[in-house]
C-alpha cells in the first residue's frame, strides 16, 4: 500500500481551512445586516367551541318559508268599463274601450283580444259582447248625459220643428197609393184599444231610410185623428188612405210620450 505523505495532503488541508474561513466570514456578514431580534409569533392556543343546545323543531320552523300576506288583485267589473266607439261586425272589428277611473285613456281592442280579463267576442250595432269565465257580458255604447241647457235647446228645436209644416212630395203619395203592400213593408201599426173600442193606432215599426220615414213619425207614436176625423176604426183609416192623393194638406194629431201634438203636411 502506498502511504500518504504530509506533503501530499497539506494542500487539501489548506483548502478546507480556506473554505471554513470563507463560510465564517459570510455568517458574520449576515449577522451584521440581519435585525438583532426575531419576529415573535403569538402562542397558539387550543380553540374550544362553547357548548350550545340546539332544538331541531326550531330549525324546521326557521327553514320553512314565511307566509306573506297577499292582497287580492283588483278585478274590474263590466260596469266599470266604457265603450266609446265600435266598428265591424260579429266576427271582425274593433272596440274603443276605457275605464271609468281613466275615461280619457282609451284602448283599441280587436275581436278575440282581451282587456282587463274580458275577451271581446262580438260587435253589434250599439253594443259589444265580452266573455269572461264562460259568461257573456253586454257592454252598451256610452252615451254622455246631456246637460240641462243642452236638453232645453233640443226641446226648443224640436218644438220649432213640430210647428213647421212637413213638405211632402206627391210622387211619394202616388208611390204608396199604387203599391199598398209597400206601406206595410216600410211601416207597421196596430190598433190601440180601450175595452172593445179602438182609440187609435200605434206605430210599432218604421223602416229606416224609407220614404214614409220622412213623415216625421216615430216608433211608439199613437195616431189619433186625421183632418179632424177620429181614427177609431179600420174603416176610418182606409177612407183616409183612399182619398190621400186628392189632399193638398193633411193635419195629423198624434200622441207622443203622453203629450198630444199636431203635424201639418203640405202635399205638393
Amino acid at each position: 500500500m502506498n502511504r500518504l505523505s504530509l506533503k501530499s495532503i497539506a494542500p487539501l488541508i489548506i483548502r478546507l481551512l480556506a473554505l471554513a474561513l470563507l463560510a465564517k466570514a459570510i455568517a458574520v456578514a449576515l449577522l451584521w445586516f440581519l435585525p438583532a431580534q426575531s419576529i415573535a409569533l403569538p402562542p397558539q392556543e387550543n380553540h374550544i367551541t362553547p357548548y350550545r343546545h340546539i332544538r331541531l323543531n326550531n330549525i324546521c320552523k326557521s327553514s320553512a318559508p314565511s307566509k306573506q300576506a297577499t292582497l287580492p288583485q283588483t278585478q274590474l267589473e263590466i260596469h266599470s268599463l266604457i265603450l266609446h266607439g265600435l266598428y265591424g261586425n260579429a266576427q271582425h272589428g274593433y272596440a274603443i274601450i276605457a275605464t271609468k277611473n281613466k275615461p280619457k285613456k282609451s284602448h283599441i281592442i280587436a275581436v278575440g283580444e282581451r282587456f282587463e280579463g274580458y275577451k271581446l267576442q262580438a260587435i253589434a250595432l250599439d253594443y259589444v259582447v265580452f266573455e269572461k269565465g264562460s259568461k257573456e257580458y253586454k257592454l252598451p255604447l256610452y252615451k254622455p248625459k246631456k246637460s240641462k241647457a243642452t236638453a232645453q235647446v233640443e226641446s226648443l228645436q224640436e218644438t220649432a220643428d213640430d210647428m213647421a209644416p212637413v213638405q211632402v212630395d206627391k210622387t211619394a203619395i202616388n208611390y204608396y197609393k199604387s203599391r199598398p203592400n209597400a206601406i206595410w213593408k216600410d211601416i207597421s201599426i196596430k190598433e190601440l184599444r180601450k175595452g172593445a173600442k179602438i182609440k187609435g193606432f200605434v206605430v210599432t215599426r218604421i223602416k229606416k231610410g224609407a220614404k214614409i220615414a220622412q213623415l216625421g213619425l216615430k216608433k211608439g207614436d199613437i195616431l189619433l185623428k186625421a183632418n179632424g176625423i177620429d181614427l177609431n176604426s179600420y174603416a176610418a183609416a182606409m177612407k183616409l188612405y183612399s182619398a190621400i192623393e186628392k189632399l193638398n194638406t193633411l193635419s195629423l194629431l198624434i200622441q207622443r210620450n203622453g203629450i198630444q201634438k199636431e203635424i201639418i203636411y203640405e202635399i205638393h
